[in-house]
Order: C-alpha cells, then sequence, then structure tokens
C-alpha cells in the first residue's frame, strides 16, 4: 500500500486529490511506526532481529485461502487471523475502507466531485 500511494502522489500534480493521498500515505506510516513500539516494548528480541511489522488488514483476512480449500478450514483461518488483529491493524483496516471510498469516486469522475 505504501508503495502504491507513493507512486500515485509522486505522478500526480500539485492538486487536492494529491494531498488526500499524502494524508493516506503518512497516516499509514504513523500506524506502522506505533506497531514497530508496540511491538519493540513487548518483545525481548534485540531490535535488529525484531520481525519487520506489517499492518494488516480485514480485507487481507478475508481473501486469504484456509489451510486446505475448505470453507471451514478459511473460516477458522480468519477467526484466527481476527483475533490476533491489534488496533493499529482495526485503524488500518479503517484507513483502507475509506481509501476506496475515495478510489471509488475518482474513478466514477464527473466535473463535480472536484478532484483533479
Amino acid at each position: 500500500m505504501v508503495e502504491f500511494l507513493s507512486d500515485v502522489i509522486e505522478s500526480l500534480p500539485e492538486s487536492d486529490l494529491r494531498d488526500t493521498f499524502q494524508h493516506f500515505l503518512d497516516e499509514i506510516e504513523a500506524l506502522t511506526a506505533d506497531a514497530e513500539m508496540a511491538v519493540d516494548t513487548t518483545s525481548n528480541t534485540p531490535q535488529k532481529l525484531a520481525p519487520k511489522v506489517s499492518l494488516t488488514s480485514e480485507f487481507e483476512i478475508e481473501s486469504r485461502p484456509g489451510m486446505r480449500s475448505t470453507k471451514v478450514s478459511q473460516k477458522l483461518r480468519q477467526e484466527k487471523d481476527r483475533a490476533n488483529m491489534t488496533i493499529e491493524d482495526e485503524e488500518y483496516t479503517k484507513l483502507v475502507s475509506t481509501l476506496n471510498d475515495v478510489l471509488k469516486e475518482v474513478f466514477s469522475y464527473s466535473p463535480s466531485n472536484g478532484y483533479l
């Protein structure tokens, strides 16, 4: 997501849309930093060996297959993943949902919506 937003921001001229995407990028980077700090304080692992933190959204959880290709396996995997979601993951899910709404608006562009 960070790479996508960075590329989009880089390719857009100065505009409200570019500012909107920059806001999303800033929010994601802040959530990632918060998640990394939470891992650092709960982990006894030296900083250099600590695992890289990646945020997980509800959308990613829903799209992951189970261990086997059955609906029950998929549901069990989703339940486990949801139980492991952090506060930052929940905030990231809200951010992704809002970004999705903005992208829908952009791709259904009309002069009245104000983008570009």
